[in-house]
């Protein structure tokens, strides 16, 4: 089966197509970096998205949006929590694992401060 990371994600979250074993198997065989456990799911979305397609060119916004998912995922892929998927335009999801951290408020903070300043 050839299945892509933004389709396995899109279609367990946005049209529950697959079961949560069905997901978390999928998730194994791509050995992709999340658990089933401590998990937070959220959609980002671009602001001034047209005013980037127009500035870069970017008619269909390929480029902007291999260029967030390229960031994206190299923060994510430095701290082994999580993958992304470009949903549509301006919008992506993330999944976010936190399984071997205590969830505390405290924890999340310190994990997007540091993102955010690498």
């Amino acid at each position: 089966m050839n299945i892509s990371k933004d389709n396995i994600i899109s279609d367990f979250i946005l049209y529950g197509i697959y079961s949560e074993n069905k997901f978390a198997e999928l998730v194994a065989q791509l050995n992709l970096h999340i658990n089933a456990e401590r998990i937070i799911m959220c959609i980002m979305e671009v602001d001034y998205y047209i005013l980037l397609k127009k500035r870069f060119d970017d008619n269909q916004g390929k480029l902007i949006s291999f260029t967030f998912l390229n960031i994206i995922n190299e923060l994510l892929d430095n701290y082994q929590r999580g993958i992304v998927c470009h949903e549509k335009d301006s919008r992506f999801i993330l999944v976010l694992s936190f399984s071997d951290l205590c969830f505390r408020p405290h924890n999340l903070r310190v994990f997007f401060s540091d993102c955010m300043t690498e």
